[in-house]
């Protein structure tokens, strides 16, 4: 009589794997992917969703269909971020609670009001002038890091030094936002940023 194949079993340190967090950023503007993929650790690994959305609904529906089709598990630790700029904008503001939603089963929104560039800004400092535009915050930004412009490949290199200063940085502004009893992912809230919250989930 043959035997029945019993499959052998492993120690759990065998079948553990790296803890994913699954990143959507916005259009092909790859300076959120390049600045992120640095942030790889020995426990956790960062990929990104597919697709050049820029809306928040589409990018959230997406970043959703690849968390499941990818197989990931909260039990695990795996998370999604969809990251986003609030534009200050009411229409952007709405496609955004509408994302939140969506994503709000595997993960968050992660949005930075007017846009990313107020994450790096708050490695240099935690002013909470308002801006008209992400133009403004670009140009603003550029007056600490001059070599900065969209697509730069060497962002990390030049700003991870100041990361736990930028995380401080952010949350006073969340604070000071919440203060003046703004709410979040509203237009008004800015100058914003919760790119910090990516940060810690990582460490």
């Amino acid at each position: 009589m043959k035997s029945v194949y019993k499959a052998k079993k492993r120690n759990s340190w065998d079948r553990k794997r790296k803890r994913i967090i699954l990143i959507a950023t916005e259009g092909k503007n790859k300076t959120e992917e390049t600045y992120f993929r640095n942030f790889q650790t020995k426990d956790t690994r960062i990929i990104f969703a597919r697709g050049n959305f820029t809306d928040p609904v589409n990018m959230a529906t997406l970043l959703v269909d690849d968390y499941k089709d990818k197989g990931l598990d909260k039990e695990l630790g795996d998370i999604a971020f969809c990251v986003v700029d609030g534009d200050v904008s009411i229409t952007r503001e709405k496609q955004i609670l509408d994302a939140d939603n969506i994503v709000k089963g595997c993960g968050s929104v992660i949005v930075s009001n007017p846009c990313i560039e107020v994450w790096f800004l708050c490695h240099f400092t935690d002013s909470t002038k308002q801006y008209a535009s992400g133009k403004e915050a670009i140009k603003r930004l550029q007056d600490y890091l001059t070599e900065y412009e969209k697509n730069i490949s060497n962002l990390y290199e030049l700003i991870y030094d100041k990361t736990s200063v930028a995380v401080e940085n952010a949350k006073r502004m969340e604070t000071y936002n919440n203060c003046l009893e703004r709410k979040l992912h509203r237009a008004d809230f800015q100058p914003s940023t919760e790119v910090y919250k990516i940060i810690e989930t990582i460490y």
